[in-house]
């Protein structure tokens, strides 16, 4: 024993984790996975464990000293399994499912398998109890708790629905996406698939018109930031050939309300283009077709800019000799039109008052001549023009009174109200009564007229008498 051989072969005789029996080949190997026996697990001295995805059928595979460990990974349906029951426990979901939250507090959080298998697309997945919790035992998230029965599951209480508050509802804004170019006809499973490929999906919303058609494009909200900055900023996304397009979802709203800013003002734009199209249509009309009296405009010329001569003084003037039936004169114009009610009325006036063409109006001296021809036409194209806008104003102006409320639009001037303050309120619903009214017939009962105050005793009473009596204040 003594011999150094004699010692190595006492020592690996001895150790925990015996080598000899490799050489009788005890472990039962397959042609997946290697099983090592419980009498040989328990003499395992270390163990490191590196979780690695299988290429093939994602496994986990677990390295044991002394042996390889390969654990399935959740299939395809476990996924989808796992997917929608986190979903329906989840951040989003749960606050909002009033039915799910009545049955978390029946039994302190607890929800029976029986009660989630009535869900719609659970229950197109898989309504066997074993299926469903098998693929949750293999969920990474961990956010859910089952049973020791194995017959009801809920949140874990470690992970608590997040407080409804501003920070939370930013945090959320600020992992949410917006993607556009899905065709009509994609289902939520295969989007979800698309988009799982970039990060742990909270939550994704198909977006519909409003006979619940879908629109082709979808808010997605991610776990982390950097995973909704791995979808936007690739170089090219596809889905089915189709390039999506991608930006977060607060500035997809940033973009839609410029967008639409745009195509009202283009709309507006429009609008007034058609309308001054339309003007300028009529006035075309009405001055080929001669539509206005001729030879009744008077023009005036030399008017003082200092405003000497009004308006006023030219129309009482010109209506001395004539029917006037517009001065088209403003402060500061040096020219003035008059217009006569008559055709051929300026041609009169201008005959009985000018000297030489020479027009006197008070003490000021004007030029005058009476319109013709194209200089005419002008005229009245000018005065068409703002006789269509000014209608065009008024009814625009007209549909805008429509569209305020009634009690908007009584309202008074500077005062804040008709009455306001200088005691109209006091006589609302009070009838009035006049001294002569002989009406007798109402069936209203009139209020009895007050009596006049008497008159106030004057100083000379006052001090002949002396001071007037104390009041004595009424007992009850």
């Amino acid at each position: 024993l003594a011999h150094p051989w004699c010692k190595l072969t006492v020592f690996l005789l001895n150790t925990r984790a015996p080598w000899w029996p490799r050489l009788f080949r005890s472990y039962n190997i397959s042609d997946n996975f290697r099983t090592v026996p419980p009498s040989s697990q328990s003499n395992i001295l270390t163990m490191a464990e590196e979780d690695k995805k299988d290429a093939t059928n994602g496994a986990t595979i677990k390295e044991v000293e002394g042996a390889t460990v390969k654990e399935e990974g959740p299939s395809e349906l476990e996924r989808k399994l796992i997917r929608q029951i986190e979903y329906y426990f989840g951040d989003h979901n749960l606050p909002r499912d009033k039915f799910l939250q009545q049955k978390v507090k029946e039994d302190n959080g607890w929800v029976t398998l029986e009660t989630l298998i009535t869900f719609n697309r659970l229950k197109v997945l898989s309504d066997d109890f074993k299926v469903i919790i098998g693929a949750l035992k293999k969920s990474k998230r961990n956010i859910l708790e089952i049973s020791e029965d194995e017959t009801k599951i809920r949140r874990a209480p470690t992970k608590p629905i997040p407080e409804d508050t501003l920070d939370y509802r930013n945090s959320v804004k600020s992992r949410s996406i917006y993607c556009k170019g899905f065709p009509v006809d994609s289902v939520l499973d295969k989007i979800q698939d698309f988009l799982d490929t970039y990060g742990d999906i909270e939550m994704l919303q198909l977006r519909r018109n409003k006979d619940r058609s879908f629109k082709g494009s979808v808010f997605c909200t991610y776990t982390t930031v950097a995973q909704c900055e791995k979808l936007i900023n690739a170089d090219q996304v596809e889905y089915d050939g189709t390039p999506l397009i991608r930006h977060f979802k607060e500035d997809y709203y940033r973009l839609k309300s410029e967008e639409r800013k745009r195509t009202r003002d283009e709309r507006r734009k429009e609008k007034e283009d058609e309308k001054i199209k339309n003007i300028e249509d009529e006035v075309k009309k009405d001055v080929e077709g001669s539509n206005y009296d001729k030879g009744c405009v008077l023009h005036l010329s030399d008017v003082p800019a200092d405003g000497k001569l009004s308006r006023d003084d030219v129309k009482s003037y010109m209506s001395e000799h004539g029917s006037v039936r517009w001065v088209d004169l403003d402060r500061g114009d040096t020219d003035c039109y008059v217009r006569f009610d008559t055709a051929n009325g300026a041609t009169e006036v201008f005959n009985k008052i000018s000297v030489e063409g020479v027009v006197s109006v008070g003490e000021v001296k004007l030029k005058a001549r009476v319109l013709e021809g194209e200089e005419e036409k002008t005229h009245w194209q000018k005065v068409f023009r703002e006789r269509a806008h000014a209608f065009a104003n008024k009814k625009k102006l007209g549909k805008n009174r429509r569209n305020t409320p009634k009690i908007q639009r009584n309202k008074g001037g500077r005062g804040g109200g008709r009455g306001s303050d200088r005691g109209g309120s006091d006589r609302q619903n009070q009838k009035v009564v006049f001294d002569s009214s002989d009406d007798d017939t109402s069936d209203e009962k009139q209020s009895p007229a007050k009596e006049p105050a008497s008159a106030k005793r004057p100083i000379e009473a006052v001090e002949a008498h002396g001071e007037p009596e104390t009041k004595v204040a009424k007992t009850v």
